[in-house]
């Protein structure tokens, strides 16, 4: 049985688990600020997209497109997302090799209490073998 103290290295548990849990996930995902710079990218991403850490961060999340999809099809996205609403899709996402893989991609702003947004979240779960 795991440790019920919920040791986090000091860290109040209320914040260190929920960022144990997203770097940990099974998913792809990658935080952007709001100006959709990525600022942190999970070991899933990295399996997925080929990207590391350190190629990601700092990068603009539009690494991530295809030639799939045209300008309209991505701003229509951004639209979505600057205006504060959530969007979700199957999509083909680009990986750094040139490939693509397809997935099921959700995204949204991140929001202070009043409503700016501060950021995005970006979601990514390989579908390829559906």
């Amino acid at each position: 049985m795991s440790d019920c103290t919920g040791y986090t290295g000091g860290v109040p548990a209320e914040q260190a688990l929920p960022a144990m849990a997203l770097a940990q996930a099974e998913f792809a995902a990658a935080i952007t600020d709001g100006c959709g710079t990525i600022t942190f990218v999970n070991d899933a991403f990295t399996r997925l997209t080929g990207y590391t850490p350190q190629d990601a961060i700092g990068a603009s999340i539009e690494i991530l497109r295809t030639v799939n999809y045209d300008d309209a099809f991505y701003d229509a996205i951004w639209q979505r997302l600057t205006s504060g609403e959530r969007w979700s899709d199957r999509l083909s996402v680009g990986r750094k090799d040139g490939g693509a893989y397809r997935s099921r991609s959700f995204a949204a702003p991140i929001l202070e209490p009043d409503g700016t947004i501060v950021g995005y979240s970006f979601f990514s779960r390989d579908t390829s073998d559906e």
